[in-house]
């Protein structure tokens, strides 16, 4: 181990800062397309300066996916993921960062997941100037709908990532810098029901009302949580007036499990109360099994080598680290910054676990791409 990258990683601290700053200042929320185009810009700017093989700019919906290659057949060959986009609308009051105090910078989207996004990019500089360049090819993508179920994206993860020994994913990591060994499955689901209009006072009877319906649906699915499975009903419209028999009603269900069993349960109940259900996104669940146990241990080994400690747990959450780890690669996906707040209008990054996070990277890397321990 070369101890000058390590030297050169910290030496970074307030350039990564400033970028984090800069990055985290524009709005890209997921359905605000010409903030993430700007964003999109100056990460295509940004990355093109590590030299890649290979630049694509793909068309993602409104916006766009961010693909970088370099080195495909070299040694270990990594395939690394972020995502540009955040959960705060251009409405929100939240849209600057700020420094709370010196060890801190709050902002939209500086922990979940620009701060990822910055140690990922200080990553690939010091992979690039170090002897770790003549062992390690990598590919990046770059996604702009991670945080509303990476519709439009998956089928470019799909396309991009097999191949890879290893893959990488910088969200960020618990709040007391634990990282995530597992994750649930989780679904997207549109329910629907269409009745039928009538006037309340003159002709009830000849009416059908989807809200009912609805309602008894998923007074139905209430009984499918459990220990194993999530079932949440996130919204509910429906109706025109209380007047007027409801000839519409719809809700926005999310299920996550353990395993599919429930996903099947509540796709049986919507045939059997004929309603209309719609899986709008799926990511399968990401098991916590021994080759990725391996990779844990080595990264703990790596963190003690900065006389620190790595712990890690279950998490009821879901990223793309999920459906990566579906393609058979072995999958780290919670390497990023160490902050907390994510999603919310008290959102902070912790500024010294930026280059922390990046060496810890480096010498996980370094221990693997010099087959101390094989992949």
């Amino acid at each position: 181990m070369a101890k000058e990258d390590l030297i050169w990683i910290q030496e970074q601290q307030l350039c990564m800062q400033k970028q984090l700053q800069k990055w985290a200042d524009i709005n890209s929320f997921s359905r605000n397309p010409q903030g993430l185009n700007k964003i999109a810009s100056l990460l295509e700017e940004d990355f093109k300066k590590l030299n890649p093989d290979k630049t694509e700019k793909m068309a993602c919906g409104d916006a766009h996916c961010l693909f970088f290659e370099k080195r495909k057949k070299n040694g270990l060959h990594l395939f690394l993921a972020g995502h540009m986009d955040t959960v705060f609308a251009p409405s929100s009051l939240f849209q600057k960062t700020t420094f709370p105090n010196k060890e801190q910078m709050m902002g939209p989207g500086v922990c979940d997941m620009k701060g990822g996004l910055v140690i990922l990019y200080t990553l690939l500089q010091a992979i690039e100037r170090s002897d770790l360049a003549d062992q390690i090819g990598w590919s990046l993508l770059i996604n702009p709908d991670e945080e509303i179920g990476s519709l439009q994206s998956t089928p470019f993860f799909k396309q991009v990532a097999p191949g890879a020994d290893l893959a990488l994913v910088f969200e960020p990591s618990l709040p007391d810098g634990s990282l995530i060994c597992s994750r649930p499955a989780s679904a997207n689901y549109h329910a629907k029901v269409v009745g039928k209009a009538a006037h309340v006072g003159r002709h009830a009877k000849e009416g059908k009302n989807a809200i009912f319906a609805l309602a008894n649906f998923l007074h139905a699915i209430e009984p499918l949580n459990t220990d194993d499975s999530i079932v949440n009903v996130g919204t509910i419209n429906g109706g025109k007036t209380a007047n007027i028999v409801a000839d519409y009603a719809e809700a926005y269900i999310n299920v996550r499990g353990t395993d599919e069993k429930a996903f099947h349960q509540i796709e049986a109940l919507a045939k059997k109360k004929h309603v209309e259900l719609k899986r709008e996104s799926f990511r399968p669940a990401k098991p916590f099994d021994q080759k990725t146990k391996e990779l844990f241990l080595t990264l703990q080994r790596c963190a003690k080598k900065m006389s620190t400690t790595i712990r890690w747990q279950p998490s009821g959450g879901v990223c793309d680290g999920n459906l990566i780890a579906s393609l058979n690669i072995p999958t780290i996906d919670t390497l990023g910054a160490i902050g907390g707040g994510i999603h919310t209008e008290q959102e902070f990054v912790s500024l010294a676990s930026l280059s922390e996070r990046c060496s810890l990277a480096f010498l996980f890397l370094e221990e693997l791409a010099t087959q101390k321990v094989p992949i």
